[in-house]
């Protein structure tokens, strides 16, 4: 089946190179990517970016080395090599987050997450959005939330209305919905603003000197 070993053994240490470059955790960077191949962004809002294409590159040279190291079963067993590439970071956070994650990087956070505003023209919004959130240890996890600035929604995007740094807490094991309102007046929006909803939200989550983004 292998018929020359050197050829898988280079292919394997490169596809572990590639996982490491953009690992998903505690970021992931492929939120900010506009365009990506795999597990690396090609462009984002800045243009080009040139590690997610040395990733690519380094990508498809592994699975060259991988054929060219195969005497039988390519297509199969390349095929399952992509499968597994693509699965095991994702196997390696849960595990970890089951096990041995504390805090902030034992949480998950759903994407389908929204934000609605809602306002009657006068310049007064209100704003309420619902957050997706699983804690995968055994404690109770408090944090403060901030949005971060989101390539999706340009027209209305909610870090232009929430500004301000909001105390979360998430409970032990368990997936929660966590609901932050808030009351924004914007004087400068009264007659042209009667609301609007917002997804795809990126946020940032501090505790102390822990900080992820997602």
């Amino acid at each position: 089946m292998i018929k020359n070993k050197a050829s898988v053994l280079t292919a394997m240490a490169i596809f572990l190179i590639c996982m490491v470059l953009y690992f998903p955790f505690p970021e992931n960077k492929l939120s900010e990517a506009r365009t990506s191949f795999m597990s690396f962004p090609i462009t984002d809002n800045d243009g080009f970016v040139t590690l997610g294409i040395v990733g690519s590159v380094l990508y498809v040279s592994a699975i060259v080395f991988l054929v060219r190291g195969l005497k039988k079963y390519r297509i199969r067993l390349v095929i399952l090599s992509m499968f597994a590439y693509a699965l095991a970071p994702t196997a390696a956070i849960w595990l970890y987050q089951l096990t041995l994650a504390s805090g902030v990087y034992a949480l998950s956070y759903d994407d389908r997450s929204e934000c609605t505003f809602e306002s009657e023209g006068d310049g007064h919004i209100y704003a309420t959005c619902d957050l997706e959130w699983k804690n995968h240890s055994r404690d109770d996890v408090s944090f403060t939330l901030e949005f971060l600035d989101s390539p999706y929604d340009k027209q209305f995007p909610p870090e232009e209305f929430l500004k301000g740094s909001y105390p979360v807490t998430v409970e032990a094991k368990g997936s929660q919905t966590v609901q932050i309102e808030d009351e924004i007046e914007r004087p400068d929006l009264k007659g042209e603003f009667n609301g609007a909803a917002s997804g795809f939200l990126r946020i940032k989550v501090t505790d102390g000197d822990s900080e992820r983004r997602f």
